[in-house]
């Protein structure tokens, strides 16, 4: 009896041992996997509650940094934004030189040269998080909505543009000055876009090696809403 019970206090620590050991074996180890995008995103809401506060530190910005950058770049986040003077991305995050990785146009609309812009960031310099923000009073978006009156803007440049914003667009909600309801609707559209025309980008968030994530900045807070 006594050696059996020797037998067993020395079966058990085997036991747990192969179960841990098992376990180890199957745990993802892509970044996304380890949370990477979750320290990603928390340091992002991080410098918008000190932009917003006004208490901006300005991380990154000194002759160190310019000099680290002079030889290459991997920026973890790829923030695809609208043109509008009032929401620089850095700015409004708190960033600093080389953080982020900025594709700007009116309305955050995609073509194929901002995609690939984007790709590039992905594939190229490990780009974890991409991130399609709107905001609210969008001038682009103010366009497509009242476009029904005048569909002809006075520029064929412009009338693409609001071509293709128009289709992602459900709320022409004219009451709302800001446009709110509109504007999340065009975010969410242009992650769509982004997939459907992407087969590089729906394989790497397959694999569980990026996140996209859609977000808001309004105008008269300084506050940027996540979802």
């Amino acid at each position: 009896m006594t050696c059996y019970k020797l037998k067993m206090k020395n079966i058990i620590p085997v036991l747990l041992f192969s179960v841990f050991a098992a376990a180890c074996a199957h745990t993802p180890t892509t970044p996304i996997a380890r949370n990477l995008d979750s320290e990603i995103i928390h340091e992002l809401k991080d410098g918008n509650i000190r932009f917003k506060s006004h208490q901006r530190i300005n991380p990154r910005q000194d002759e160190k940094r310019v000099q680290e950058l002079s030889t290459g770049q991997s920026p973890s986040t790829v923030v695809v934004s609208c043109s509008d003077s009032r929401v620089p991305p850095e700015m409004v995050f708190d960033q600093g030189l080389g953080d982020l990785f900025s594709v700007r146009t009116a309305g955050h609309a995609l073509d194929s040269i901002s995609i690939a812009s984007i790709e590039y960031a992905v594939q190229h310099l490990g780009s974890k998080v991409i991130m399609i923000m709107g905001h609210t009073s969008c001038g682009a978006i103010k366009a497509t909505v009242t476009s029904g009156k005048n569909p002809n803007s006075g520029s064929k440049n412009i009338d693409q543009l609001i071509k293709a914003i128009k289709p992602g667009i459900k709320t022409m909600n004219y009451s709302d000055s800001e446009l709110v309801d509109a504007a999340k609707e065009n975010v969410e559209a242009s992650i769509a876009h982004l997939k459907s025309k992407s087969p590089l980008i729906r394989e790497q968030i397959k694999q569980g090696k990026i996140k996209i994530v859609g977000a808001l900045y309004y105008l008269k807070s300084g506050e940027i809403e996540l979802w």
